[in-house]
């Protein structure tokens, strides 16, 4: 069953994403409060999911409210950023299309796979570039995709991540916010998937 984290209910959504029925997943995005306890320093709050009989905690942009679980979660920053995020766990099928990781590869064939996760709604969508591993999850590789898009009267930037976390499961991480917020948002859920660890 999916369990509600939090109560926050104005964030933005990504269209559904239909997936096959019976698609056992080892990844489970439902997420437990817990702490990260260091050496020094107040305890750090940080979500805790399963990977199988594996546990993985996450310490999430500094305020960010998430809700959702199993195969997706969602997460909305606070402030007038514009920012949000979605965790999506996808099935890896030999029939289904694959990330291009090849710069050498022509732009059409680069954003062909990460076009699917735009935001609904998106309008005027111009691919602005792919990112080679701009972080790591639990060591998993990552490969980044951003787009400007113009939605609901403003102008604002998305990444799709696909991160390659087992040979049947990707994690498709999307997050956007306003334009000119976009760096400073980037820069700290970067941060955030670097903290990903098994425990």
């Amino acid at each position: 069953m999916k369990m509600i984290f939090t109560m926050r209910l104005s964030f933005c959504f990504l269209a559904a994403i239909a997936l096959p029925l019976g698609t056992v997943t080892a990844l489970d995005l439902t997420p437990h409060s817990d702490f990260k306890y260091g050496n020094e320093g107040p305890p750090i709050p940080v979500l805790e999911f399963v990977d199988g009989a594996k546990k993985i905690t996450w310490a999430t942009p500094h305020e960010w409210l998430a809700e959702g679980g199993g195969r997706s979660l969602s997460l909305s920053a606070p402030g007038d950023t514009g920012a949000w995020m979605k965790l999506l766990v996808v099935p890896i099928s030999k029939d289904a299309p694959e990330p291009v990781t090849d710069a050498s590869a022509s732009t059409d064939d680069i954003q062909a796979w990460p076009r699917q996760y735009l935001p609904a709604g998106a309008q005027d969508v111009a691919f602005i570039k792919m990112v080679a591993s701009p972080f790591t999850v639990c060591t998993h590789p990552a490969t980044e995709y951003i787009f400007n898009y113009a939605r609901y009267g403003s102008k604002q930037t998305v990444s799709i991540v696909a991160v390659e976390f087992s040979d049947t499961e990707r994690l498709v991480v999307v997050y956007a916010a306003n334009v000119k917020n976009f760096d400073q948002v980037r820069q700290a859920v970067i941060a955030s998937m670097f903290t990903w660890q098994y425990k």
